[in-house]
């Protein structure tokens, strides 16, 4: 099973006097006279159908809807989320006011008149928008808040109490179609290390990662605003439901609660027993040294959790090039390679020599590609390490996927076909064949202009879905 990523968000800006904990809508409010055309689910396939990456709204149309979710908690800023009525779709509409709870509380119905308003797809992400915003960067053009002066002629407030709607599904279900939705997932609990400490720091007013479990081998992270109003309380020990909006930020998957009521995890029965001091539990033995070969051997379809293991390794990325997420690195010993993924950016080298203990860590894969997720706890730092990458041909790496993914390899005489610059999907050939070249747009070298002519290129393969690919680390890795 893929590995998905749970996020309490967004940075918050420290507001002034008491917040209210009751929301105190009029006595009995009744719709407004007005009869809604369109729907979010409608709203949605239309901007995807437009190709553009921001789009105006020139038609008359009017979305009948319910609040999901607000700023009540502190955990969404400046932005509430609707779902349809049948909550076939959701989405997360940006208004340039604070405390909206008040007039926008969960249970709402409003009716949204969408003409003028801007949609845009932020990181994978679609929102709705008030305006498209072309101040804060010159010459480009910026999914913007609704202004608070348009609030109430854009979203016209209706009943309250309604029903909201929320799919109890397993983790392994999220897709795109969930996004913005209110899930539940039922048997979840966090890891044991994070029960030891709150959901973020709030005493720095710092974002902080929280990692949630399945029964399935699944890792979620749960990020929580430094300025969330349950900032600073202890994460929950027990197995429960969790509730919560799922969004994403690029290929995590992600999601936001509300408030502590979305957590409800009071079962002391855990999946995963929090004893001993290996923090996760479960095993209880000696840690014994295993190859990374050996560890990728374990995952058979679904994800499995590690114990009593640890891998010795050199670091194979590098995280000053950037051509590889922050939360990620590729580690190799003389057997194979894999992907250790962390809840925050680490701070690791390339070249560095790591060791990484297990202890009820899960071994899954995500877009296809293999990865184990730790906390920054399981690595301990043995000095540095040298892997010299394997001299192959394309047709090599394409055939041998599972032996060299993760891996470093040296590709001798192979060309770039296209032209331009390193960012995004780029082909390279040999005389055996050919296989995509994927460049970050964060990469220190994205913008550098392709090479020409035959090169010896080094690069650590991956995989993306089914599609084949390597990436270098740096322009030192092209000769």
């Amino acid at each position: 099973m893929n590995k998905f990523l749970i996020a309490l968000m967004s940075p918050l800006l420290v507001l002034s006097g008491c917040m209210k904990d009751a929301i105190d809508p009029p006595a009995n409010p009744k719709d407004p006279a007005i009869t809604a055309n369109y729907t979010i689910f409608d709203l949605k396939q239309d901007f995807k159908a437009s190709g553009k990456t921001i789009w105006t709204i020139d038609s008359n149309r009017i979305i009948e809807a319910i609040v999901s979710g607000n700023d009540v908690g502190g955990n969404l800023y400046k932005e509430i989320v609707i779902q349809d009525k049948d909550n076939r779709a959701a989405i997360g509409v940006l208004i340039n006011r604070s405390n909206l709870y008040n007039d926008f509380p969960v249970g709402r119905k409003v009716f949204l008149k969408v003409k003028g308003m801007a949609m845009a797809n932020q990181n994978n992400l679609i929102k709705l928008g008030g305006y498209i915003d072309t101040v804060s960067t010159p010459g480009a053009k910026d999914l913007g808040e609704l202004p608070a002066t348009a609030i109430d002629k854009t979203i016209l407030k209706g009943s309250v109490n309604n029903e909201v709607k929320v799919d109890e599904i397993t983790m392994g279900q999220l897709s795109e179609a969930y996004h913005y939705k209110l899930v539940r997932f039922k048997d979840v609990e966090f890891k044991c290390e994070d029960t030891k400490l709150t959901y973020a720091d709030i005493a720095n007013l710092q974002d902080a990662n929280r990692t949630l479990l399945d029964n399935n081998g699944n890792d979620l992270i749960v990020r929580t605003s430094g300025y969330a109003n349950f900032a600073g309380t202890k994460v929950a020990a027990g197995k429960g439901t969790f509730t919560g909006i799922f969004t994403v930020y690029r290929s995590d998957f992600q999601m936001v609660i509300r408030d502590l009521n979305d957590v409800k995890l009071t079962d002391s029965n855990r999946t995963t027993p929090c004893a001993g001091s290996g923090g996760g539990g479960g095993g209880g033995g000696t840690a014994t040294l295993a190859t990374i070969a050996s560890i990728r051997a374990l995952y058979t379809g679904n994800g499995v959790k590690l114990f009593d293991k640890y891998i010795e390794g050199v670091v194979i990325s590098d995280k000053d090039g950037k051509n590889i997420n922050s939360q990620n690195l590729a580690i190799q010993d003389a057997t194979g390679g894999i992907i250790i993924r962390f809840s925050s950016a680490h701070t690791y080298a390339l070249g560095e020599k790591l060791k990484v203990t297990f202890t009820g860590d899960s071994l899954t894969k995500f877009n296809q590609l293999m990865q184990v997720f730790v906390p920054s706890s399981a690595v301990t730092k043995l000095g540095t390490g040298t892997i010299t990458p394997a001299a192959v041909t394309i047709a090599t790496i394409s055939n041998n996927m599972d032996t060299y993914e993760s891996t470093l390899v040296k590709i001798m005489g192979a060309s770039f076909t296209a032209t331009g610059t390193y960012s995004g999907s780029k082909t390279i050939a040999d005389a055996s064949s050919n296989i995509v070249h994927f460049t970050q747009s964060a990469a220190t070298f994205s913008g550098s202009t392709l090479p020409s002519g035959a090169k010896n290129i080094t690069a650590i393969v991956g995989r993306f879905g089914n599609t084949k690919q390597i990436s270098i680390r740096n322009l030192s890795d092209v000769e």
